[in-house]
């Protein structure tokens, strides 16, 4: 009859250990418990990397974001200066507003003095006689 496919593991088990030394119930423990200690610390190692290269790739992309707001900020802050500049209010006031420069001869000058001829010269300037 051919080779099965099944192997009898214990068969192996007994060619591969050295014949009188059989592991005792506490060596069997012993080395199991070091198997079981190198797993956790191989597991904990583990771990511990990914989560070094999982707070390096934040890391990384918490600058990059920080880079971009401060790009922003600079930006606004320069508009702001822009903006608050007597400049910017001329041209604001000449193309939304509609405001022009003043001719002389629409300057109106009032003199002090009694409040009579004060208020008669107002009314005739704002309305005519």
């Amino acid at each position: 009859m051919a080779d099965s496919f099944y192997r009898d593991p214990m068969k192996w088990f007994l060619v591969m250990e050295s014949k009188g030394q059989r592991l005792t119930r506490e060596q069997f423990r012993k080395r199991a418990t070091m198997v079981g200690v190198l797993f956790v610390f191989a597991a904990l190692l583990l771990v511990s990397r990914t989560a070094v290269l999982k707070n390096g790739y934040e890391i990384v992309e918490l600058r990059q974001e920080r880079d971009r707001l401060l790009a922003i900020k600079n930006k606004d802050e320069r508009r702001l200066v822009e903006m608050q500049s007597y400049g910017w209010a001329d041209k604001v006031a000449r193309t939304q507003l509609g405001m022009v420069d003043v001719d002389p001869g629409q300057v109106v000058n009032l003199e002090d003095g009694a409040s009579g001829p004060l208020v008669k010269r107002t009314w005739s300037a704002l309305f005519g006689d």
